[in-house]
């Protein structure tokens, strides 16, 4: 985790220091090179993209309990189809028996 938090300090500390420098000069700040606006381009997808990570993985260690009750309703939903569609085979099957017992008209 510390080399993940290296990787993401390091770039935010120099996006965020050299632009200080720029503006503290008397003259005109130069202009930016094409890795710094490449970086304040994707610094920000980054970011959202690290939060996101972060809360995905913060979610999925605590609402273990909650996956755990979806799935033991998700087996007892498929339990009790499973017991509806052999009723409902017992009762074809009875009204067939009962449909050949009776007479014809």
């Amino acid at each position: 985790m510390n080399k993940l938090r290296c990787l993401i300090l390091v770039p935010l500390a120099c996006a965020l220091a050299f632009p200080l420098e720029s503006l503290a000069a008397d003259g005109p700040a130069p202009p930016h090179s094409p890795a710094v606006d490449l970086l304040y381009a994707v610094l920000p997808i980054l970011i959202i993209f690290f939060l996101l990570w972060w809360f995905l993985r913060k979610s999925q260690r605590t609402s273990s309990p909650y996956i755990r009750r979806s799935m033991e309703y998700y087996e007892r939903s498929e339990q009790h189809m499973q017991k509806m569609e052999q009723i409902g085979e017992r009762m074809a099957a009875a009204l067939e028996a009962r449909n050949e017992r009776s007479p014809k008209e």
